[in-house]
């Protein structure tokens, strides 16, 4: 029972293929523009099947706009976070 429990607890949690599609996907996406990359260049930069890209995204046009969701999501993030720190009360003294 003991070497059951230790092999599942040595199991590496699975890497999230869909976001590494989108890191990968980025700064080709950067250089080239949307029209420019093909899913074969994204694919082949990612190191994964065909197969993995549709199980995620449905189309091509559904994975640019998971970019543009991931995209701004990032940038509002940031911008908040921005904005909070300015409204942070200052210490007089």
């Amino acid at each position: 029972m003991a070497a059951k429990v230790q092999a599942m607890n040595a199991i590496a949690p699975t890497p999230d293929v869909r976001q590494h599609i989108l890191d990968v996907a980025h700064p080709l996406l950067l250089r080239k523009g949307f029209t420019g990359v093909g899913l074969a260049e994204v694919l082949a930069a990612a190191k994964v099947p065909k197969g993995s890209f549709y199980h995620y995204f449905g189309s091509k046009e559904a994975f640019g706009e998971a970019v543009l969701e991931a995209y701004f999501t990032d940038y509002l993030g940031r911008v908040d976070t921005l904005l909070t720190q300015r409204r942070a009360p200052r210490r007089s003294g």
